[in-house]
């Protein structure tokens, strides 16, 4: 769908491609078979409790004892996805001598074969965004508390002072919704501004007691190149303590990464990889391989996927007779679409 991708005999004796088989001034098409790239986004989240400053209160004031009693920041793994993307695979390339029996070859802009004899289609090489960082901040940065309090001379008549405050504004939102006040609102969008402003107030001053838990969520990626077996490497290790780390890092916990390939039949296809392979100017698809890749922290499974991965599978020259149709190939997995 892209452009043609043209090389001299002097070009391909600079990356060493075979430039023997090419004739002086001949020109050549290089193209690529697609690699399978595995991305393991995880999601995790950062989480800091701070100790209200009346938490000694909260079991007179409030009836809980459900409160944080020391500041201290922590991390934990919510989840891990994983992506694939596709790329141009530098160890899997062929040279097509460019003549006038040549079919319309296509490619994409990295060099991936995609179509013969029509325009590619338009498809996902699953390249994506990183996620950016998130929080939910439960935390204010002034202590809500009024003028008596803050004069009362003692944290205990202040946390009483701020406990009466919360039973008013408790007592003032029964008789909104209760409809036993003076000069109620008629308009029900006033009511409901008014009660989010009290049940504001209320979560602000019970924080004073209860304390905050504020989470932020945020993510890290990790790349895999799968080409064979993983058996229980390390993928990242993980701290409770400062969030994810390298591997080399031992201050976290190990996260393993195994990847197991799925066995494959190809026997019509493996005959006629031999059938038309002695034909120098074969044009050549990929049929892709699967694998099951398991994402372990510890005993708690993390991830359990089978993904389909184009380097595990094998190449196939195209049957000649095909070539003077329209073939359109999935650059992603280098599998045949259609023939029209």
């Amino acid at each position: 769908m892209k452009r043609l991708i043209f090389i001299t005999t002097l070009f391909a004796s600079i990356v060493g491609v075979k430039a023997q088989q090419l004739a002086q001034n001949q020109s050549a098409i290089i193209y690529y078979m697609p690699k399978t790239e595995i991305i393991a986004e995880v999601e995790y989240q950062r989480i800091e409790n701070k100790v209200g400053m009346f938490y000694q209160y909260s079991k007179l004031y409030l009836g809980t004892d459900d409160i944080v009693t020391q500041n201290k920041t922590s991390y934990v793994i919510k989840s891990v996805r994983l992506h694939t993307r596709a790329v141009a695979d530098a160890n899997r390339y062929h040279i097509l001598n460019n003549t006038k029996n040549t079919p319309g070859i296509n490619l994409t802009d990295d060099g991936i074969l995609c179509a013969i004899n029509t325009a590619c289609e338009k498809m996902e090489t699953g390249q994506f965004e990183q996620k950016p960082m998130s929080s939910s901040n439960n935390s204010k940065s002034l202590v809500p508390l009024g003028e008596d309090q803050m004069l009362s001379g003692s944290v205990a008549k202040m946390a009483e002072g701020t406990a009466k405050q919360i039973y008013r504004i408790r007592e003032n939102r029964f008789n909104l919704l209760s409809g036993e006040i003076d000069n109620m609102p008629t308009d029900g969008s006033a009511v409901k501004l008014i009660l989010d402003e009290l049940s504001e107030q209320e979560k602000n001053l019970c924080a004073l007691f209860v304390g905050t838990r504020d989470t932020t969520t945020a993510y890290a990626y990790y790349t895999i190149n799968p080409g064979k077996n993983i058996d229980n490497e390390v993928l990242f290790r993980f701290s409770s303590f400062s969030g994810p780390v390298e591997p080399t890092d031992y201050s976290g916990s190990p996260v393993f990464i195994s990847l197991k390939t799925m066995p494959m039949t190809y026997l019509q296809d493996e005959k006629n990889s031999k059938k038309y392979k002695a034909d120098k100017n074969a044009i050549y698809y990929n049929i892709p391989g699967k694998a099951e890749i398991t994402i372990k922290d510890g005993n708690k499974l993390l991830n359990k996927s089978v993904l389909t991965i184009a380097q595990l599978g094998i190449e196939v020259p195209i049957d000649p007779s095909w070539l003077n149709k329209k073939i359109t190939i999935n650059p992603v997995t280098g599998l045949i679409r259609q023939i029209e």
